[in-house]
């Protein structure tokens, strides 16, 4: 495209129009651009604007428009949008009036490596919040980080948001927090990151902003927080009995007055309400209550609900000093809690007794004891024990352990710089609900390690480096402190191979003679190849008594070869070509011609009276 902007009015526009792209690996879109008059005063602005799926153009992500340039200059573009997502670039050169001169673009490419100059962002993740609260998003670039970059957000209808500091999160990644400023309704708006650097722009992925209601996600039930009086039934006679059903009669008070206070709609911030002295947990959008009631019986004591259950076997209860009851005999007792709570119980405390799954023991004077295996119910055995139950007692004291996955995530696609894979999260070790799901993965050479939150129910890692072999762990979160579990089993995979980015550069012959030519060239590494494996061969072809040489060479050496037994006084064309099983590049073809076999002939010698192999000991005649 080139546009005369001589004799045009102030703010006249020209555009081209990019086919529409779905890309599924790491690419760079690179282009020539030239600003130039004969005065030195610009021309006009050179803009770049990325339209995702056939949406809104919003502002430019990239613009030229200060000086004139000094003949043609390269940018580049490095789009993090890939499919089944589809983006257009668009652009746009406009005139100002009195400023005579051209605007100019050419030599627009699609390269299939990532950008030299321009950073790339990983996934911009989705944001969700209630009205009011602050919104921010980060936005996080491979590449390197320089004080002269300008980072900002756009929005869907294009307006930008104010930039924040940058950090350097190591030597492959920095991020930048952004502010959103409006979160005073309810909505759904959509954002994407942008970086200017010298060499061009780098453009994230749109991301969504959900502003919810201040009440949103708190809606309850009053049968879901009634407690009945048929669930305070008491079998003990005595005034003991009598205080401790009035205490659970206020508790269960307390639990309705709290359910009053949220259908008032009480502003709720943060992850969530915990009440834990009212037996009332509040997680993520709903409430959860870890037990409805208790029961008790002459020979021992049951709480309904999924919390904490207990039971004493063939054994008695009485009455302690403290308004404490006591056990004597063996002890079935179950808690959904984690082991290092299980070694918490001591014997005469008022700690509440916790263990993983179903455990089966009794209680000494030494603490908890495990007999047999779990699930199984161990009778009396030897004198008499004793244990306090204190907080034991009181409802939505269950301990719960973080969810762990059981599976390794499922691998559902592989590409040179991506590997899209399948959480696995549905089958967990541990208990819910699950709030955040997180993708942590590594190469498995490599000292570092990054982690991704997983909002869909497939995930695709993305700027992966070709031929890389990687470990990737899925980690699970459920409300409240410590409810992130450990990484679960891992899936080891490997990237394929990428084309090479360019071919053997900077070629050349360095000696010549009647029988061989010996080349050399620059050397060239991983980020080249883009594979562990590849083969570099030499082609070269030449003439030679009417017939007509093609010959294949592969090359052991690292930056020079030579080429033998070709014949004295021929022309050789020939050229090197770098390959791996996903692609090949070639160099720029040489043509070279080889010297003569010796310095003069004399003038009565007749070649054609020698044999081919004689005639390789003389010169031949011009």
């Amino acid at each position: 495209m080139v546009v005369n902007a001589s004799g045009r009015a102030s703010g006249q526009k020209a555009h081209l129009y990019m086919p529409t792209l779905k890309e599924n690996d790491t690419h760079c879109i690179d282009f020539l651009y030239s600003l130039s008059s004969r005065d030195g005063a610009s021309p006009g602005t050179l803009n770049v604007y990325i339209k995702v799926n056939g949406g809104s153009q919003g502002n430019p992500v990239w613009n030229a428009s200060d000086t004139v340039t000094e003949g043609w200059v390269k940018a580049e573009l490095a789009i993090s949008t890939f499919w089944p997502n589809s983006y257009q670039v668009i652009f746009e050169a406009v005139s100002v009036q009195g400023h005579p001169g051209f605007i100019a673009v050419d030599d627009i490419r699609v390269l299939a490596h990532p950008c030299r100059k321009a950073p790339h962002f990983l996934r911009l993740q989705n944001v969700e919040v209630n009205v009011g609260q602050n919104a921010s998003f980060q936005c996080t670039a491979g590449g390197k980080w320089s004080q002269h970059d300008k980072l900002w957000l756009q929005q869907w209808n294009g307006r930008d948001s104010a930039l924040m500091v940058t950090r350097v999160v190591n030597h492959r990644r920095f991020s930048s927090t952004v502010s959103v400023g409006d979160t005073s309704q309810r909505s759904t708006s959509r954002y994407r990151c942008v970086i200017r650097s010298d060499g061009g722009s780098g453009v994230s992925n749109y991301a969504d902003l959900i502003v919810k209601g201040e009440t949103s996600g708190i809606r309850l039930r009053a049968k879901h927080l009634r407690v009945k009086s048929s669930q305070l039934r008491l079998g003990e006679q005595g005034s003991r009995g009598q205080e401790r059903a009035q205490e659970v009669r206020n508790r269960a008070q307390e639990v309705r007055n709290g359910a009053q206070e949220v259908r008032n709609g009480l502003k709720r911030s943060g992850t969530g309400l915990k009440r834990s002295g009212t037996g009332l947990k509040r997680s993520g959008t709903g409430l959860k209550r870890s037990g409805t009631g208790l029961k008790r019986s002459g020979t021992g004591l049951k709480r309904s609900g999924t919390g904490l259950g207990t039971r004493g076997a063939g054994g008695r209860w009485s009455w302690a000093a403290g308004g404490v009851k006591e056990f004597h005999g063996a002890l079935f007792s179950r808690s959904w809690c984690s082991r290092a709570a299980a070694r918490n119980v001591d014997n005469g405390g008022r700690r509440r007794l916790c263990w993983v799954d179903v455990l089966v023991g009794s209680f000494s004077r030494g603490g908890w004891q495990q007999r047999g295996e779990p699930r199984t119910q161990i009778r009396q055995t030897g004198k008499v024990r004793k244990m306090r139950l204190g907080s034991l007692c009181q409802p939505g004291f269950g301990v719960r352990s973080p969810p762990t996955p059981i599976a390794p995530p499922e691998l559902l696609a592989v590409g040179a710089t991506y590997l899209w894979i399948k959480p696995n999260a549905n089958s967990i070790i541990g208990d819910g609900p699950i709030i955040l799901k997180e993708v942590e993965y590594r190469t498995t050479s490599g000292n570092w390690a990054e982690n991704n939150v997983v909002d869909a129910a497939t995930y695709k890692l993305w700027h992966l480096d070709p031929d890389v072999e990687y470990e990737i762990k899925v980690l699970l979160s459920r409300p409240g402190e410590g409810g992130t579990g450990p990484p679960g089993p891992s899936l080891i995979t490997r990237t394929k191979c990428a084309d090479p980015v360019h071919g053997p550069q900077t070629v050349n012959v360095v000696d010549i003679r009647a029988r061989q030519l010996t080349i050399q060239w620059e050397t060239f590494g991983y980020a080249v190849t883009r594979c562990h494996s590849y083969n570099l061969t030499v082609q070269y072809q030449y003439s030679f008594n009417q017939q007509e040489f093609s010959v294949e060479e592969l090359i052991q050496t690292s930056s020079h070869y030579t080429l033998r037994g070709l014949r004295p006084f021929v022309t050789v064309r020939l050229r090197l070509v770098l390959a791996n099983p996903e692609g090949s590049q070639e160099s720029e073809e040489i043509v070279k011609q080889t010297e003569e076999d010796g310095e003069s002939c004399p003038p009565h010698q007749n070649t054609y009276a020698f044999s081919e192999r004689e005639v390789s000991r003389y010169c031949f005649i011009r």
